[in-house]
């Protein structure tokens, strides 16, 4: 009874306090096994839809249990700086069970290749303490007197990793800021403990056939999908996790010529998809190669698909990443999906996000991650970019950092040499609706004829659409001409010497897009010397203009309208720019009739391009933003 009266007394608090700040509902939740409690809020919270303001570990852990930790911490010899990484291996449930020969290979490639301590952290019972004495090389909380769960957490609190089953163990870990690598070998993934954002989850076969789809789609861009069948989880698969968090902690450093020199190295850890064929991936290397001018970079590969691109510039990365694998780094520069992984956001770093934003009004996550995290500076392509997350109240400080201008080795396209004769427009861009490429076609056919000596190239990729259905699509706004001219359709990702040779080869370059960050191909053609017809709206106006190029300002902004399947990020009532196609028509008209004088625009901005738009001019200003 007086349990009882006390449980209604708290509740009855709570709907007054519910009442005074304007929460929807109290949702009573009492348990007496306090790691659990944050476990169920969290499931709760998520079944429901709900948003948990904070969860604050001092709600339960005292000073007390934090001292007791610290005694625990320095008897085993570890500093505040410490790399140590806690490790669980055994459930109580029998089944939940990660092999000791695996477990010891993690174990093993975190004290090689980074220089970590192992904990091996078990509960204690007469199941636990054994597998954590099988394992070599670790210090183990299963020779310590009984510990309470306070203390406990608090230990795991002060590891920089937790890396263990769906047990007791991680329950404890997800009430502390500790990122964790979760283990799946049996359990119902969707069932189990919550994990924080700063988390990545490892799926054996079978608890992934078990996962729901939704749990499967909500969490696709952190669960590591183990093929080593059954319950089993391999060692590789969990050092691939460990490597994707990019912890890094220098190896001790002997004595000998050039180690204090090594030491006193600025090393800038980046993130972004670095192993792709796309603009934003060449963005990142280009940016990598630029601030490795003054500083070492650690290269980590984030990025939702990877396609294994590699060229040059790939390769030089990827010696980068392996001759700075595993130090110490002073900042972090997110130039990945913030929405997806803003969990790797380390809160003893400096933390940069390079942010590229097409629209007007941003979306309200990543508004919230820019807003709320506590961000040393943001780094954008343009003075669009900027002026857009200003006008969003983004109080952040805002740094404008251009692309870089790189000339590739070309690289022959089998089937165009029969246009040799012809006068080439071409275009780069996504089959997307902001890159605008059915009216830029129609707009085509309506300014020129069959009797006209042009063509047009259209290079495009969908990851959305087959190449036959944007064929199609092409072929129908064709029926609507009975002369019309040639055109041909370049479907694919193309390597960067691809690219290239399209902007060897092509006299004019066009773009109606309804909104540019910066405009990548468009810049790219200009840098190459080809005169350039383009939307000037957004980023495209930093190195646009009417000296050098054909920028085309006539237009209207208007709110956005985007059909399915296509559902890109963005706000409520956003706007980009509708640009007048007809002004379109009539300067492609006008480049096709004075060639000569729009190629003397296009040695121009050649000039421009390559002057302002270096790697040695945008290393200059990296330095600038970052030191």
């Amino acid at each position: 009874p007086d349990y009882e009266t006390g449980v209604k007394a708290v509740v009855k608090e709570a709907e007054e306090l519910a009442r005074r700040e304007g929460y929807d509902e109290v949702i009573p939740v009492t348990l007496r096994a306090m790691p659990l409690t944050h476990h169920r809020i969290e499931r709760i919270a998520y079944e429901l839809g709900a948003e948990l303001d904070s969860w604050d570990t001092e709600l339960w852990v005292s000073e007390e249990d934090r001292r007791r930790a610290e005694e625990i911490w320095r008897g085993w010899g570890f500093g505040e700086d410490e790399f140590v990484v806690a490790l669980h291996r055994r459930g109580a449930n029998i089944y939940k069970y990660w092999d000791v020969g695996e477990a010891q290979e993690v174990v093993d490639y975190l004290k090689e290749r980074y220089g970590a301590e192992v904990i091996a952290f078990e509960t204690h019972t007469d199941l636990n303490r054994e597998p954590a004495k099988q394992l070599e090389g670790v210090y183990s909380t299963a020779d310590l007197p009984e510990l309470p769960l306070k203390v406990s957490a608090a230990l795991i609190e002060k590891c920089k990793l937790f890396i263990g089953l769906d047990s007791g163990p991680m329950w404890l870990a997800t009430t502390t800021k500790t990122p964790i690598i979760a283990l799946f070998t049996m359990t119902w993934m969707h069932q189990s403990a919550p994990l924080r954002e700063k988390s990545l989850i490892v799926a054996s076969r079978k608890a992934w056939e078990m996962a729901t789809e939704e749990f499967k789609e909500r969490h696709r861009n952190r669960i590591l999908r183990d093929e080593a069948g059954g319950t089993k989880i391999k060692a590789e698969t969990v050092i691939e996790a460990i490597d994707r968090f990019g912890f890094m902690r220098p190896k001790r450093l002997g004595k000998g010529k050039g180690r204090e020199e090594e030491r006193d190295r600025d090393y800038i850890r980046y993130l972004g998809p670095l192993f792709n064929p796309t603009g934003w991936s060449q963005a990142c290397r280009h940016n990598i190669m630029a601030i490795s001018q003054f500083a070492e970079v650690i290269p980590v590969n984030i990025t939702i698909v990877d396609m294994n691109y590699q060229n040059e510039e790939c390769k030089k990365i990827l010696e980068m990443k392996q001759r700075n694998w595993g130090h110490s780094y002073s900042k972090t520069i997110f130039h990945c999906n913030l929405r997806k992984f803003y969990y790797l956001f380390d809160e003893d770093k400096e933390n940069y996000a390079y942010v590229v934003y097409e629209s007007k009004v941003l979306d309200k996550e990543l508004k919230e991650i820019l807003s709320s995290m506590p961000w040393n500076k943001i780094i954008v392509p343009s003075e669009f970019v900027k002026d857009v997350l200003v006008d969003n109240d983004i109080k952040k400080p805002i740094s404008v950092v251009p692309h870089v201008f790189k000339e590739y080795e070309p690289l022959p396209i089998q089937g165009l040499d029969r246009y040799t004769s012809k006068l080439k427009f071409y275009t780069i861009n996504d089959w997307t609706p902001r890159k605008n490429l059915p009216a830029l076609i129609r707009a085509y056919f309506e300014t020129f004829t069959k009797s006209d000596d042009v063509v047009l190239i259209v290079k495009t990729s969908s990851w959305i659409y087959p190449r036959d259905k944007i064929a199609q699509e092409i072929s129908r706004i064709k029926m609507d001409f009975t002369d019309a001219p040639d055109i041909v359709l370049l479907f694919g990702f193309f390597d960067d010497g691809q690219i290239s040779y399209l902007h060897k080869i092509g006299d004019v370059f066009v773009s109606a897009t309804h909104s540019e960050a910066w405009g990548l191909t468009g810049f790219e053609a200009m840098g190459y010397g080809n005169p350039v017809i383009q939307t000037f709206w957004g980023g495209t106006k930093d190195y646009m203009n009417y000296e050098i190029s054909y920028p085309i300002s006539e237009g209207v902004e208007d709110y956005l309208h985007i059909e399915p399947p296509f559902t890109p990020q963005h706000g409520d009532n956003d706007i980009w720019f509708y640009p007048d196609m007809n002004r379109f028509k009539e300067v492609m008209r006008y480049c096709y009739e004075h060639i000569d004088e729009a190629k003397e625009r296009g040695k121009k901005a050649r000039e421009h391009i390559r002057r302002n738009y270096s790697l040695d001019v945008i290393s200059k200003r990296f330095r600038e933003v970052l030191t």
